[in-house]
């Protein structure tokens, strides 16, 4: 290596100024390095951390008049921390421009005294300072004036071997690079400051996740909303069910429903035009059931041995709704039936359980009829009744078969009050009546 302190001496009698290059890079004191638009923290302040002095020891053992560095870059692969202050012009997000270099071409060992363009009425040039040793950064700073530069650059020279050295050629370095900054500075390469604050490193962090909370809470919130309206919608449609059960309990059972004579007439003149012979089919029971205020009627006919048509003909002669299952087995036949219903006014007072159920025994008896009665209690017990407002309908459910004709067996219950029809039935077969019917007793809790 050639002697430095010579090259150096001839260098100031040459009257040393700016280098010779053109800089691309211009310099904002106190700390800014300037390219174009982008701007990058130069002057950082480098230090070495282990597992014994941690990143906030380090930070805080940089502190200047008791006043910590703000914005810090770590290095990981090399455990170093860069700190600065945002006095400094420096903010968060700006890259530590000693980061900003192509390191696989420069080597383990490498400095520059690198020529950067003075500020409008600036009277000295400003030289950026970098020096790496293994691979860490080891200087980061502006220098102001040829002379101060010289006098740093020919210590450091002096000091250690160098894989690769930039300074401006003119200073009298024989290895000097000719490369500029401009061709080894990789601003893509570059550590982005952040605040030492945790909370100020990671607010846009934290906004956003206090952004997916809001967004959380209030379509939770949202959730909740639509659950709540849903469930005051359900109870309100309970209440009014409930309403509707309790004026439709509070009225009598038998209101709104055929007499027995009427039901019996219509039902039987119904059932006597229903009745089908077809060779080779067989018909089942015909059915004529009463369920709050609606009388229908229901048949069918299963084949044996009969053909299709022959039933088919038969019916659509008498006009029937039947219809065929997918077997072509079976036709079923359902009709409603329009019978006339006892007033809401009707005036009607029950029997009491034991009176009606000792009359309807007796009556029976003396025409030597099998009858089914059966006294039925309501499921809720009368405190229950009286509690609620709602009056309880215990009856007598009073079956009985019969053969033709039908009077004077109808005439045994027609008379009684409160008889509400149920179903009443004929065994084409067995040529048999099947009538059941409720008698109901008086009201419990009214």
């Amino acid at each position: 290596m050639r002697d430095f302190a010579a090259s150096l001496r001839r260098s100031r009698e040459r009257k040393t100024g700016a280098s010779s290059r053109s800089p691309v890079f211009g310099y904002q004191s106190p700390s800014t390095l300037v390219r174009g638009r982008s701007k990058f923290a130069i002057g950082v302040t480098w230090a070495a951390y282990d597992d014994d002095v941690s990143i906030t020891d380090v930070i805080e053992a940089n502190s200047v008049n008791g006043e910590a560095p703000n914005l810090k870059v770590v290095i990981k692969s090399s455990r170093q921390v860069g700190m600065a202050h945002s006095s400094q012009g420096l903010r968060q997000g700006m890259p530590a421009a000693a980061t900003c270099f192509k390191l696989a071409d420069l080597g383990e060992n490498w400095l520059g005294v690198l020529p950067l363009a003075r500020a409008s009425g600036a009277e000295t040039t400003p030289w950026w300072l970098v020096v790496y040793r293994d691979r860490r950064v080891f200087e980061d700073r502006v220098i102001l004036g040829d002379e101060e530069a010289l006098g740093e650059v020919g210590a450091l020279l002096s000091a250690s071997v160098w894989d690769t050295v930039f300074i401006p050629p003119e200073w009298g370095y024989a290895a000097t690079e000719t490369r500029t900054l401009a061709d080894i500075f990789n601003p893509r390469a570059g550590r982005a400051l952040r605040s030492t604050s945790w909370l100020k490193g990671n607010i846009a962090a934290i906004a956003l996740v206090l952004l997916l909370a809001a967004t959380g809470y209030m379509g939770w919130m949202y959730w909740k909303d639509l659950q709540e309206q849903e469930r005051l919608a359900e109870l309100a449609r309970q209440q009014q069910l409930q309403q509707e059960n309790l004026r439709r309990l509070q009225v009598p059972p038998w209101i709104g429903t055929p007499e027995v004579g009427e039901f019996v007439r219509a039902c039987r003149s119904e059932i006597d035009r229903s009745i089908l012979f077809v060779a080779g089919w067989t018909q089942q029971n015909l059915t004529c059931t009463h369920d709050s205020g609606t009388v229908a009627l229901a048949t069918a006919w299963q084949r044996s041995d009969g053909r299709i048509d022959w039933l088919l003909a038969a019916i659509n002669q008498r006009g029937f709704p039947a219809s065929l299952s997918p077997s072509l087995d079976t036709a079923t036949l359902a009709a409603a039936i329009d019978v006339e219903k006892r007033p809401d006014d009707a005036d009607t007072t029950p029997l009491a359980g034991q009176v009606l159920d000792r009359l309807l025994r007796l009556r029976f008896a003396n025409l030597s009829v099998d009858v089914d009665l059966n006294q039925v209690a309501a499921r809720a017990a009368p405190q229950q009744a009286q509690q609620q407002g709602v009056p309880i309908w215990n009856y007598h459910s009073l079956q009985f078969r019969a053969a033709t004709p039908l009077d004077e067996y109808i005439r045994l219950i027609s008379d009684l009050p409160a008889v509400v029809p149920e179903e009443m039935s004929y065994n084409v077969v067995a040529r048999q009546w099947t009538i059941r019917v409720r008698v109901y007793h008086p009201a419990i809790g009214l």
